[in-house]
């Protein structure tokens, strides 16, 4: 506990140093948030929500790009280190299956989110749209998922759902449908929190802290390690999130975190 603890409070502090920089860094880029008027699914004006937004017009976006940077760095890092330490690293699956599902989901969807965001910012006077077309983006993400429900099969071993105060549910290769379906599903719906102060940094380190608990609780080094790193950075984060936002996460962190 006592390692994990640490891991959080250097990657808070890494992050809570590098994130002003960061910030003034895409102000230059020009990675702000523009003014636009959205369309729900069935092309219909969202008035609401537009306004809602509005006020958020020029405040930059991409902040989880520092926390995609910072969390995969450190861990790239520290892992080899403690290892070399002789600290007894215990994982639920085969050590090396494990950090191939976790850095590509990882990894495969901040960089489509971070696509997405350039596209945003960079594409609009080519496209006239705002970011990836939604037929396109979600199926980007439906192959994702996919992939990474695949890996989690076939490499981990995984078929089973755990439903609270009912059982394990074995569903052999229907694990993987299901599994994409829910990544795909509730990436976007933390997708559409996005924008609104502290928001879905917020959601996002809720759901973190309850993973690091759990994976505590089944004695997973690895994983207590890796989500140690991301909750720290995330709470750094959160700082310059809450109202007034001087930063939001940007789909290249949203997309990937609740995958």
């Amino acid at each position: 506990m006592a390692l994990v603890l640490g891991l959080l409070i250097v990657s808070f502090l890494l992050t809570a140093v590098l994130i002003v920089p960061f910030i003034n860094l895409l102000y230059q880029l020009k990675f702000q948030r523009r003014r636009q008027k959205t369309k729900d699914p069935m092309e219909q004006p969202t008035p609401i929500y537009d306004r809602f937004h509005r006020s958020k017009t020029g405040t930059p976006v991409g902040g989880g790009l520092l926390v995609i940077v910072v969390t995969s760095i450190l861990f790239s890092l520290i892992l080899p280190l403690v290892k070399l330490l002789g600290v007894n690293v215990t994982s639920v699956f085969p050590l090396v299956d494990e950090l191939n599902v976790l850095f590509f989901t990882f990894i495969s969807f901040g960089l489509l989110g971070l696509y997405d965001d350039i596209m945003k910012f960079f594409g609009f006077e080519k496209t006239g749209f705002f970011g990836l077309r939604l037929r396109w983006k979600l199926g980007f993400q439906v192959v994702l998922a996919a992939i990474s429900a695949i890996l989690m099969y076939v490499n981990l071993g995984i078929d089973i759902f755990y439903i609270p105060f009912i059982g394990v549910f074995h569903l052999g290769w229907w694990f993987v449908p299901a599994a994409a379906f829910i990544i795909v599903s509730f990436g976007n719906a933390v997708n559409i929190s996005d924008g609104l102060d502290g928001l879905a940094a917020g959601l996002l380190m809720v759901a973190i802290f309850a993973l690091w608990v759990l994976s505590a609780s089944i004695l997973d080094t690895t994983l207590s390690m890796f989500l140690a790193l991301w909750l720290g950075s995330t709470i750094a984060f959160l700082y310059f999130n809450v109202y007034p936002a001087r930063i939001f996460l940007g789909d290249a962190a949203v997309v990937k975190k609740i995958a």
